[in-house]
This record gives C-alpha cells, structure tokens and sequence, in this order.
C-alpha cells in the first residue's frame, strides 16, 4: 500500500550473512536494524559465522494490516556495492568472491576489439567485440566503470579470477573473469541484468575464452588510446578536482596562496572562475511550466538553449547550471 502522512518511519537493514550449513551468503532486507537481525537470527537457532550491513535506511510502506512491506526487495544496492547473485549455486557471493562459472557456452577467441565513442554530458558509449559476440553499453559518471576494471586487468594479468558490477542507469553490467580452457588463458562473462528485485536475471552477451596477456593487452591499449584521443572529454564526463582543474588551466596560478586567503575571498575568486547561472523562462507564467521546460531540456542532454531561457548569473541560485552545458559538470557547480 502506499504510504500516508499519518505513516512512521520504520528502520530497514539490507544485509548479508554467512550461516553454518549454507552455502554462500543470504542476502535480505528486513525492517529493523542489524543488531536486532543478529539477536532474531541467533534466537531461531541458526549460527552465524559472519554478517554484514550492505546500506540501512527508512520506509514507510506497510501491508493491508499495518504491517513494514518488505515483499518488493531492491538488491540494486547489494549489486552496486560488489555483491553478485551466484545462480549456479543459488547463493550470494560478498565483494572479492567470485561466482561459480555459468553453464553457457564459451567461443574461443584469438582477440578482441574495444572502442569508445565520444564523451557526452556524463556519459561515454562503448562497443566490445570478441568474434561473432558483441555488446554496446553506454557507462555513467554516476557509477564509472573504469575503475574497477583496470583493477580486474591486473588480477587477470595475475592469473587470477575477478568481477565487477557497473550501474548503467537501468541495468547493471556485470563483468566476470574465470579459468580458462589453459593457463595462460581467461574466460570471460560479460552480461546485463535489468531486474533488480529478481537476482540472478542476467542476459549473458559476451562468453568467451582469450590468451590472458591477449586480453589486458587489447584493453589496456583501447583504455589509453582513449583517454589521450581527442574523443575524451573529461568536462562532458565528470568533475574534477578545483585544485586539478587550477592546475590544467590555470599552471601559473597560486595554488598554495589559497592558504593564505580567507572563506570569503576564495569564494569570490572561484565565483569569477567558475561563474554558474539560474535559469528563467520569462515567457512561461507559472513555476511550473518554467519547472517542465527546465527538466525537459536538461534530460534530454539538449546542447541548445530552449526558445526563451534566459541565464543569469547568480552565485545565490541553487538549482544551477554550467555556463557552456546543459549538465552541470563544470566545477563549482551542484548537480
């Protein structure tokens, strides 16, 4: 049922445990908080060898007789913090635990293709072919994958097993390095799960077994061709530090006598550095018609101004933009 204003608040507690006799870990969000989980787990007679709070929160969604909702679980946050559904086994794997390997069918590779298109308002599209498999993603500033991938270049160079999970805004990526057919060889999984209240749902794309070096080789090469071409903008992608920013654009200025300055002045400075601007739609009546046209626009990452905005420049105005973006990824600017 949803929720009225007359509805408390009740605690809830994502949670993983280890518990003797079952394999892997149990994944379950329950309505209270984690002491109270370990107290009620340790009272029904089950032994727990270890538990882990993934994300607690507040709800107020209850059932026809009153009761905390909790039938419409949401793992999204177990995936987006490295937990994996193993549906091999039916368990859930913690961060640093790989799943066992999936019963699909593995191509055998000689290599494979890697490439990125341009960076666009906090996002980067990417292609990756291994043969006849393909699959085309588009990564978000909000979860780079990046990261996290190059650690997994590394593992694999080591002859280790690895994985990661990328949100895609909609879906999750999720990446999986297993033994391959030989030592020196890798296979690896790449697939989409879109369900996040059904673990286990993925659609797996990419199935395929590559010589190790082979692989980091053609990623690792893509990865730095990419990140020093002409198609990687890091202001269309994410924002970086002020005192980096300073320092690419700014190589005279100086950075130490911002030490020297008061809260004041340096607000001043880095308002004249980086101007941010309130938006008006003088020709809309209300608020919220300038509301609409305001959302409209920045969603749909549109690079012209809509007939009739106005910018004006306004350190005082919260819901701001970036002086040449329809995203505000500039520095200085909240999102």
């Amino acid at each position: 049922m949803c929720p009225t204003e007359d509805d408390e608040y009740y605690p809830t507690t994502l949670f993983g445990a280890r518990l003797i006799g079952i394999e892997g870990w149990v994944v379950r969000e329950e309505p209270m908080t984690l002491p109270q989980i370990e107290e009620i787990i340790r009272q029904s007679g089950q032994e727990i060898i270890e538990i882990r709070e993934i994300i607690k929160g507040a709800s107020r969604y209850r059932d026809e007789e009153g009761r905390p909702d909790m039938s419409n679980v949401d793992y999204s946050s177990a995936i987006t913090y490295g937990w994996a559904f193993d549906d091999v086994v039916g368990c859930w794997r913690a961060p640093g635990e790989n799943v066992a390997p999936f019963e699909s069918e593995t191509k055998i590779v000689d290599g494979i293709s890697i490439s990125f298109g341009a960076s666009d308002v906090g996002w980067i599209p990417i292609h990756i072919a291994a043969g006849d498999q393909t699959i085309d993603i588009h990564a978000t500033d909000s979860d780079t994958p990046f990261g996290n991938l190059v650690d997994c270049l590394e593992q694999v160079a080591d002859g280790k097993v690895a994985r990661f999970s990328a949100d895609l805004e909609g879906s999750y990526l999720e990446f999986f390095a297993f033994e391959g057919s030989m030592a020196n060889r890798v296979r690896i999984v790449i697939g989409k799960a879109s369900n996040s209240n059904q673990p286990g749902e993925r659609e797996i794309t990419l199935d395929f077994d590559i010589g190790r070096k082979a692989f980091v080789d053609s990623v690792y090469r893509a990865l730095r061709a990419y990140a020093e071409g002409p198609d990687y903008n890091p202001y269309e992608w994410a924002a970086i530090s002020i005192h980096d920013d300073l320092q690419r654009n700014n190589p005279n200025f100086p950075i130490e006598k911002l030490a020297e300055l008061s809260s004041s002045e340096i607000n001043d400075l880095l308002w004249k550095l980086y101007p941010r601007y309130s938006v008006s739609f003088p020709n809309k009546a209300t608020d919220g018609e300038q509301a609409v046209t305001f959302a409209k626009w920045a969603l749909t990452g549109q690079k012209k101004d809509p007939k009739g905005m106005i910018r004006t420049p306004d350190p005082q105005f919260e819901a701001c933009l970036s002086g040449c973006h329809p995203y505000p990824l500039h520095l200085g600017c909240s999102q």
